[in-house]
C-alpha cells in the first residue's frame, strides 16, 4: 500500500519566518497575519522578489530593508528531528514530497543549504507554478506529477487554511503541531 506524503517547509521542517517576524513586531495577531499575507502573497506567487518585499516594508512600516534582509536570513533553522522523521518516511513505494509557499531565490537557497533535492522524492515551490496552498491545483500538480496511484496520500501542515481542501481532494489532513504527534500518525 503506497503512500504519498505532501509536507509543508516553514513551520513543519523548519522554522517559520515571515508569520514570526510580522508577529514579534505588531501586538495584535490578526494584523500581523494580514500584514504577512500582504506582503508575501505576491513573492510566494513568483511575481515580486524577496528584495522587493523588504524594500516595500521599509517604506511602507518604516524598517531597513538591508537590516530586515539580514534578520530574515538569521532566522533560518531547521528542526532536524521533524526533518529526519519525515524523510524517514520516504521507503520502499512510499513518496515524500515538499509542498512549500515560498519565494525564489531564499527557496533555492534553503534548498541547496539543506540537501532538500536528495532528501524528498520531488519539490514543489510556490513561486515556481504562480499557485499556492491552498489553491486546489497546487496540490493537484503535486499529486499529478506521478503516474502511479497512491493508496493513501497525506498532507502535513501547520497552518489549517492550507489543509481546508484538501479532504475533498482525497487527501488526509495532518495538522502539524509536534513531532510526538506526527509519529502517531504514522506508527
Amino acid at each position: 500500500m503506497a503512500k504519498l506524503i505532501l509536507s509543508d517547509c516553514f513551520g513543519v521542517i523548519m522554522n517559520e519566518i515571515a508569520v514570526d517576524w510580522f508577529n514579534e513586531h505588531f501586538d495584535d495577531p490578526k494584523t500581523a497575519m494580514t500584514l504577512k499575507e500582504k506582503y508575501f502573497n505576491d513573492c510566494d506567487l513568483g511575481d515580486v522578489s524577496l528584495d522587493e518585499v523588504f524594500e516595500s516594508i521599509g517604506k511602507d512600516l518604516g524598517y531597513n530593508p538591508k537590516e530586515l534582509k539580514d534578520d530574515w536570513y538569521r532566522r533560518i533553522h531547521l528542526r532536524e528531528d521533524v526533518f529526519d522523521y519525515i524523510t524517514s518516511l520516504r521507503r520502499g513505494d512510499d513518496k515524500v514530497v515538499l509542498l512549500s509557499n515560498a519565494g525564489f531565490p531564499f527557496m533555492g537557497e534553503i534548498i541547496d543549504r539543506f540537501d532538500f533535492k536528495n532528501r524528498f522524492d520531488k519539490i514543489f515551490v510556490s513561486g515556481a507554478y504562480h499557485m499556492m496552498k491552498p489553491d486546489p491545483e497546487f496540490y493537484k500538480l503535486a499529486i499529478n506529477s506521478y503516474s502511479e496511484k497512491f493508496d493513501h496520500i497525506y498532507m502535513i501542515d501547520d497552518n489549517p487554511k492550507n489543509l481546508a481542501p484538501v479532504s475533498s481532494l482525497g487527501i488526509e489532513p495532518i495538522l502539524y503541531t509536534d513531532l510526538d504527534s506526527l509519529k502517531a500518525v504514522f506508527h
